[in-house]
């Protein structure tokens, strides 16, 4: 690992407990493999509600929301990152 430690809190519904383990959170992470076809996800829905800026490799609604709007995130790709 590059530093971190992975968590896994298992499925949470709660939104205080969510935005409790999001809070120290700098990005909400949505990577896919590139040939996967996906809308907007539950997670990110999540990621949005609580503020957190997605580091985004989801083409679409979530890439389309991420250009338009400055400061909701950072769209990747193989080739490097939108800047």
């Amino acid at each position: 690992m590059a530093g971190g430690t992975p968590v896994d809190y298992d499925a949470i519904y709660d939104d205080d407990r969510k935005r409790e383990i999001l809070h120290d959170c700098h990005f909400g992470l949505n990577i896919y493999k590139e040939d996967v076809k996906i809308g907007l996800t539950m997670k990110s829905v999540d990621y949005i509600q609580f503020g957190l800026p997605l580091l985004n490799s989801i083409s679409g609604d979530t890439k389309a929301l991420i250009r338009r709007y400055d400061g909701f995130g950072i769209n990747v790709h193989k080739e490097g990152i939108d800047k």
